[in-house]
């Protein structure tokens, strides 16, 4: 039989081993303020079919260790139920991940009566995130006094935080949608310019290092589409900034150009 301070050590050694058996590390949360924010996005109505859809970012300005969770729900404003689907649900950010997309049902119709919209509210955001931004407009364009004969193409707009840290850049996707579903596959061209915003500073080229249009295929039946573009994170305090996304050529099918233009507004999260 060991002595009794050679038995006391024992003892002792086994405790201490046991705490840092039982210690599991876990994930820290990011020390600095961050936060959620929905963007604003414009889709046109559309004429034939069910609905269009539209995807809207939601975007966490700095990427973080542990799952974050944040609940969003759509409310009326202008726009009644009858002008999109109801939602509701839980968005989740795995570890690392900084933006996720709310996919919206707009019904279409052919009354002439103004653009109309409607609201995505976020709430519950967990593992200490805040909410910078908890409100999302979404605007429905009418489409239906054009004066334009046959189907129509439009672009719509989005505006979108730029984001803190990550080690990615943010991807947004702007609405591209025909008034009625296509008779036959629709190939349209499309390529981005400078407003406040510069190419290579504040976002990527959509027409990449050899200036090829992107190209979004509309295969016959289909009537919404999306384009999806990359911004910059960065800290700097300043304006919001903006740039184009245009439509340069559309092939297959009679396609009126209704709207060939969209506007991407780059918020700034760091004032």
């Amino acid at each position: 039989m060991l002595p009794n301070r050679f038995r006391r050590l024992a003892v002792a050694s086994l405790v201490t081993l046991g705490s840092f058996a039982a210690a599991t590390p876990q994930p820290a949360i990011a020390s600095a303020p961050f936060g959620f924010a929905i963007s604003d996005a414009s889709i046109a109505e559309g004429d034939g079919g069910v609905f269009r859809t539209l995807s809207l970012a939601v975007v966490l300005d700095a990427a973080q260790p542990v799952l974050t969770t944040v609940d969003y729900t759509t409310a009326v404003g202008t726009a009644s139920t009858s002008d999109y689907g109801i939602k509701s649900g839980t968005l989740k950010f795995k570890a690392g991940f900084t933006t996720q997309f709310i996919a919206l049902k707009i019904l279409a119709d052919t009354t002439i009566e103004g653009d109309e919209s409607f609201v995505v509210n976020l709430s519950n955001p967990t593992a200490g995130a805040s909410l910078d931004d908890s409100q999302g407009t979404v605007t429905i364009l009418d489409d239906d006094d054009t004066g334009l004969i046959g189907n129509r193409l439009a672009v719509g707009d989005i505006s979108i935080v730029n984001g803190d840290s990550g080690t990615k850049p943010i991807v947004g996707r702007i609405a591209l949608t025909l008034a009625d579903p296509a008779a036959a596959d629709v190939t349209v061209e499309l390529a981005s310019a400078d407003g406040s915003a510069s190419v290579g500073d504040d976002y990527k080229n959509l027409t990449g290092l050899y200036g090829v249009p992107k190209k979004v295929k509309f295969r016959a039946g289909q009537s919404s589409k999306f384009v999806a573009f990359t911004i910059y994170r960065d800290t700097i305090a300043e304006a919001d900034e903006t740039f184009t996304i245009y439509v340069v050529s559309v092939t297959g099918g009679q396609i009126q150009l209704h709207r060939d233009t969209g506007t991407v507004t780059i918020v700034d999260d760091d004032n």
